[in-house]
């Protein structure tokens, strides 16, 4: 689905991190991704399960001062995201069947999450369903939507940082479909692990990392071991961080890549062009992505009609005018050329003209017609009545079969009556 016809692909992006507002407005040349602007605003907006909605509202704020934003795709680095993979019987509605899978195996109060879920139909059977399902706090949600609708925001996505890594893992072609991976990475205070097998989630944790009160290896080899019973000894262990750790802890092979935001900005942008080729992403914002996506370009669609599409109507309007005008000159002149019939002076002259022809038939008129065809053979003698026209032809005998031949051309309802010879010469007589 090709929708984007009057701007170039250039995204906005929000990053919604612990204690920053991260602003990059990015675009993609050469299969790189250019950074055109970018602002970082220092705000504690989450902190010890806690979301502070009025310093980001500010942040949003002190950023709208400074650009002026178009596409908007918003990523939350915030560790309030909840990811389950559930197994459900086919049959009823999925939204419906999940919910009520979460109503009664979820420790938490669903009501209070909004709920994203998507299908795996790798791994699904035809009587069972297996499902990815994330789930944040509504509050957060409602609360990211009332601001952008305050400031006139409309946003592309809000979805979690742990997609847009999952996206930038999949198509840089780190991933091997047959290898299982357990990947680390950490991006401004937020940690996010992930259990990966045939390219496929099997697990999300994230966790607010505070380096003041824990040691990252600390933190890294406590997730290990709550994942250790899932690991294989082949599976790759993949590390995204600031500064390369010994881990000792860990058994498996390590693979340490420096974290850059380049990594997270090219993992949005592949986001972005899944959502205008209508693709699933994660995403919490309630419309469809592209429905979003049109409305934002609505105005430039605007602009494109008034430079482009009234002028030519304007044009066309005129030049109708013009001709409309020439034409009706056309007119009068041809009226004004055409012979007046007299005028009948009174109602004797009306009556006599009206009983006169009544009196003439059509096929009177076609006798009288007659006589136009005829004249141009050796008419010989013409004779005129109430039912019918007789006449006669005289002609050398040599001629009377091309004659005979043009009288039917000619007059095909004509009919020979007579035919006489007299020396060389040929007498026929025609009646119609």
């Amino acid at each position: 689905m090709k929708i984007d016809l009057f701007k170039d692909k250039y995204l906005d992006l929000l990053f919604i991190n612990n204690r920053s507002l991260a602003y990059f407005k990015i675009t993609q040349e050469k299969a790189k991704i250019k950074v055109l602007k970018s602002e970082k605003i220092e705000a504690e907006i989450y902190s010890q399960g806690a979301f502070r909605l009025s310093n980001l509202e500010s942040a949003v704020q002190t950023l709208l001062k400074k650009h002026k934003l178009t596409e908007l795709g918003i990523v939350l680095n915030i560790p309030n995201v909840i990811f389950q993979r559930i197994n459900l019987p086919r049959g009823t509605s999925a939204k419906e069947a999940i919910i009520n899978y979460l109503k009664t195996n979820f420790p938490l109060a669903i009501e209070k999450y909004a709920l994203f879920y998507k299908e795996d139909k790798y791994r699904s059977l035809p009587t069972l369903a297996t499902f990815n399902i994330f789930l944040i706090s509504k509050e957060i949600i409602d609360l990211i939507l009332s601001i952008t609708e305050r400031y006139g925001l409309t946003p592309l996505f809000i979805t979690p940082t742990a997609e847009i890594f999952y996206q930038y893992l999949v198509n840089k072609t780190i991933l091997d479909f047959n290898e299982d991976y357990l990947v680390f990475v950490l991006t401004e205070n937020n940690l996010v692990s992930f259990l990966i097998k045939n390219l496929r989630l099997e697990k999300i944790i994230l966790e607010e990392y505070l380096p003041e009160r824990i040691d990252l290896e600390l933190a890294l080899n406590r997730i290990y071991d709550f994942l250790r019973p899932e690991l294989k000894p082949t599976t790759r262990i993949l590390l995204f961080l600031e500064q390369q750790i010994e881990l000792t802890n860990i058994e498996q092979q390590k693979f340490f890549f420096p974290i850059t935001i380049n990594a997270l900005l090219e993992g949005a942008y592949f986001a972005f062009t899944n959502i205008l080729a209508d693709r699933q992403i994660v995403d919490f914002v309630p419309l469809k992505n592209y429905t979003i996506y049109f409305l934002n370009r609505l105005p430039a669609a605007l602009t494109f009609l008034s430079l482009y599409v009234l002028p030519l109507i304007f044009l066309a309007s005129i030049s109708f005018f013009i001709l409309q005008n020439k034409f009706n000159k056309e007119i009068t002149t041809l009226s004004a050329q055409i012979k007046t019939v007299p005028s009948i002076q009174n109602q004797t002259d009306l009556e006599n003209l009206i009983k006169i022809t009544s009196l003439i038939k059509p096929d009177i008129i076609d006798r009288f017609l007659v006589v136009n065809k005829i004249k141009k053979f050796p008419l010989d003698k013409i004779e005129f009545n109430h039912q019918e026209v007789i006449f006669s032809l005289k002609f050398d005998q040599k001629e009377q079969e091309k004659i005979k031949f043009e009288i039917s051309q000619e007059l095909p309802k004509a009919k020979l009556i007579e035919e006489t010879s007299e020396a060389d010469m040929v007498k026929l007589k025609y009646s119609f």
